[in-house]
């Protein structure tokens, strides 16, 4: 339900009892809001976002492959073969901004159940988030 508060921006039902002015987060002491975009892009003491994504990344990496399913990481790898070298290319170069969707993860047996109530295999793209 969270998410969907987020992705429809309104306010936190959980954050908004902390958003009263005298609550702080992160290193650089920022004010918490009721939105919760100030939580989200805080650097935390003891661990970053990139460093916390990739032992996340990692974790459903290792899952996936304890169940069996082909995985692959990073969009080089994903990509390849399927678009375009020049565009790849320049999508790489471009997704250092925090505010490019990166996809994290592509599976290529993932079961999927049709309409006729067959099961196909299909490839799926996953992100990771924290």
């Amino acid at each position: 339900m969270e998410g969907v508060r987020t992705f429809l921006g309104m306010k936190s039902h959980i954050l908004e009892p902390f958003a009263d002015g005298n609550h702080y987060i992160g290193r650089l002491g920022k004010e918490v809001d009721g939105y919760g975009i100030v939580v989200k892009n805080a650097c935390l003491i003891g661990g970053d976002y990139q460093r916390m994504h990739a032992m996340i990344q990692g974790a459903a990496m290792d899952m996936l492959k304890m169940a069996k399913k082909y995985a692959v990481r990073e969009p080089q790898n994903m990509f390849h073969g399927l678009v375009a070298p020049e565009y790849l290319k320049t999508y790489c170069e471009q997704f250092t901004a925090k505010d490019y969707i990166i996809p994290d993860i592509m599976t290529h047996d993932h079961p999927t159940k049709q309409r006729n109530g067959a099961f196909v295999k299909k490839k799926r793209i996953l992100d990771v988030s924290r």
